[in-house]
C-alpha cells in the first residue's frame, strides 16, 4: 500500500502539438544509426570504477573534480559522451539543470538556438538503476549561414549512490545511444559499492498520456540490529508546454523494526530544483508522535497522537499475509500512514481490498485514500506489479519495470 503518488501531476497536462511532415532528408537522418562492436573493459585513470562498454573510447577517463568524462565512438557522428559523478544527483531537477546548460554551450559554439521542443520524455531502469530521459529538437541558426535542425539526447541514471549522465548532439542515433548508455550503467562496478546490499528491491514507472514521466525506486537494507532501512526515491519529468520541463524529486526514509513497526522516518522533496519540504517523524514515549521540519518553505510542528503508523515493510508484510490465508478474496486491509507528500500534519487511512484472483501469484486489488484510487495487481510477494492510478480527471499508468530479493 506504498505512496506512489507525485501530486505536483495534478497540476500539469501533457500538451500535444501538431507537426507538419518531416521532409525526407530529416526522416532520413532520423534512422541513422551507428556501429557498435564486441564490448571492451574499460576503466577510470584512478581505478574508481569499470565498465563493458561496444565502442571505442576517445581519450583516458581522468578525474576531474569529482567527475570522469567517458567518450565513446560508436560512427555516430559527434562522440556518445556520458560523465560519471562521485555524488548523487536529483535525477529530474540534474536532467532540466544539464539541459540549459548544454544549450548554452550549443549556442555559443553553433550560433543562436531560435527553437526547441521536447522530442519526449521516458523513464525506467537499467537494471537496478532508475533512469529518466529528456529528449530534444532544436532550430540553430548561425550568423551568416544556414539554419541547421539538431537532436539533443538526454539520460540521467542513478547506481549505488552515483549518477552517470549521458548525452548525444546528433539527429539520429537513438538505438545506439540508448544502447551504449544501457552497456555503460550496466556494467558499471565502483571501488566504493556498499559492503551490505539492499535485501529487496524494486522500481516503478509512471505513465502519463502514453509517456513514462517518473521513476520511483525502493531499497530495504537490514543493519546489525535487524532493522530495515527502507529509501523510497521517487523522480519526476512532466513537460508543461514544448519548451517547458516540471521536475519533482521526492525521498522519504523509514526505519522500521523486523516486524515492520515504524522507528522513525524523514522525508525530503524539490519542485523544480527548490526546496519544498523537510520533514521528521519521530515517536514520544506516550506513542504520540511529533513532526517537525519545513514544509511548502514554511516551518512546520505537529503532533500525532498515539498510533502505530504502517511502514512500507509493514505494508507488504500485512499484503503477504493476507493473500496467504485460504481465500484472500473479500478481505480488506486498512492501514494509518504517514504521507507529507498528501498531508504531513495527520496520519492517513489507506484501505486495500483484495477484489478477484487472477492466477496462482497474482491479485486485482483497490486502493483508496483521500478520494485518490488505485486499481492494481498484486503478487503474493506483496508486491504491485501494474495498475492504474486515479485522481479526479487525471488517470496513470503504474508499471514495475524491475524487481530483486524477497521480504
Amino acid at each position: 500500500m506504498r505512496n506512489r503518488i507525485a501530486l505536483a501531476l495534478m497540476t500539469v497536462c501533457l500538451g500535444t502539438a501538431a507537426t507538419a511532415q518531416e521532409p525526407e532528408w530529416l526522416a532520413a537522418a532520423r534512422a541513422r544509426e551507428g556501429q557498435l562492436r564486441p564490448p571492451k573493459k574499460v576503466r577510470s585513470s584512478d581505478g574508481f570504477f569499470q565498465a563493458r562498454v561496444p565502442a571505442k573510447i576517445v581519450g583516458k577517463i581522468v578525474p576531474d573534480q569529482g567527475t570522469y568524462l567517458v567518450r565513446m565512438d560508436a560512427k555516430t557522428g559527434a562522440p556518445v559522451e556520458c560523465v560519471v559523478l562521485r555524488q548523487g544527483q536529483e535525477l529530474a531537477s540534474f536532467l532540466v539543470a544539464t539541459s540549459k546548460n548544454v544549450y548554452e554551450a550549443v549556442e555559443a559554439s553553433h550560433g543562436k538556438v531560435a527553437a526547441k521542443a521536447i522530442a519526449r520524455v521516458d523513464a525506467g531502469a537499467i537494471g537496478a538503476s532508475p533512469f529518466l530521459v529528456v529528449d530534444w529538437t532544436h532550430r540553430i541558426e548561425p550568423q551568416g549561414q544556414p539554419a541547421a535542425v539538431g537532436a539533443l539526447k538526454q539520460l540521467a541514471a542513478s547506481k549505488d549512490g552515483h549518477t552517470i549522465y549521458c548525452v548525444h548532439d546528433e539527429v539520429g542515433y537513438e538505438q545506439t545511444f540508448r544502447s551504449l548508455a544501457e552497456a555503460l550503467i550496466g556494467s558499471m562496478v565502483f571501488e566504493d559499492t556498499p559492503a551490505t546490499r539492499p535485501y529487496r528491491s524494486e522500481i516503478s514507472t509512471l505513465t502519463l498520456q502514453g509517456m513514462r514521466v517518473a521513476v520511483d525506486e525502493v531499497t530495504y537494507t537490514r543493519d546489525a540490529d535487524g532493522d530495515t532501512r527502507i529509501q523510497h526515491t521517487s523522480a519526476m519529468l512532466v513537460p508543461v508546454d514544448a519548451q517547458t520541463l516540471m521536475a519533482s524529486n521526492e525521498v522519504m526514509i523509514q526505519w522500521a523494526r523486523p516486524d515492520g513497526a515504524l522507528i522513525n522516518a524523514f522525508q525530503t522533496g524539490t519542485d523544480n530544483g527548490e526546496l519544498g519540504a523537510e520533514l521528521k517523524l519521530e515517536p514520544h514515549e506516550d506513542g504520540s508522535w511529533a513532526v517537525s521540519g519545513m514544509f511548502k518553505a514554511k516551518p512546520l510542528t505537529a503532533k500525532l497522537p498515539v498510533a502505530k503508523p504502517s511502514t512500507m515493510l509493514g505494508d507488504v508484510m500485512l499484503l503477504r499475509e493476507t493473500l496467504a490465508q485460504p481465500n484472500p478474496v473479500g478481505r480488506v486491509m486498512k492501514v494509518r500512514s504517514w504521507l507529507p507528500s498528501v498531508d504531513p500534519s495527520q496520519l492517513l487511512e489507506q484501505q486495500l481490498a483484495i477484489l478477484r484472483q487472477i492466477d496462482n501469484d497474482k491479485f486485482v486489488a483497490k486502493l483508496e485514500m483521500s478520494g485518490i484510487v488505485a486499481d492494481l495487481v498484486v503478487d503474493r510477494d506483496g508486491s504491485t506489479i501494474a495498475g492504474t492510478l486515479t485522481m479526479g480527471p487525471m488517470k496513470l499508468a503504474i508499471e514495475r519495470v524491475f524487481a530483486d530479493g524477497a521480504i
